[in-house]
């Protein structure tokens, strides 16, 4: 998935972003939400699947690590 695809993504553009990842890139995404974002992991993957609501911090949170993926892309 690349970035440039979206601008500001709402909560169905980053599930459509996170559903598009491949495997590996999707544990990488995870794992720099929960480590630099301080996001919850057990949070991230129930919202990603469409199972709970994102919050507003949540997705400003997202939108920063989309738009800096060259730091959990590697």
């Amino acid at each position: 998935m690349d970035k440039k695809d979206f601008k500001e993504l709402d909560a169905v553009g980053l599930r459509d972003y996170y559903a598009k990842l491949s495997k590996p890139e999707k544990g990488r995404f995870l794992r720099y939400l929960v480590g630099e974002m301080g996001l919850g992991y057990n949070s991230m993957v129930v919202k990603f699947n469409d199972h709970g609501r994102f919050t507003k911090s949540d997705e400003v949170l997202i939108n920063l690590a989309i738009k800096n993926e060259q730091l959990w892309r590697v």
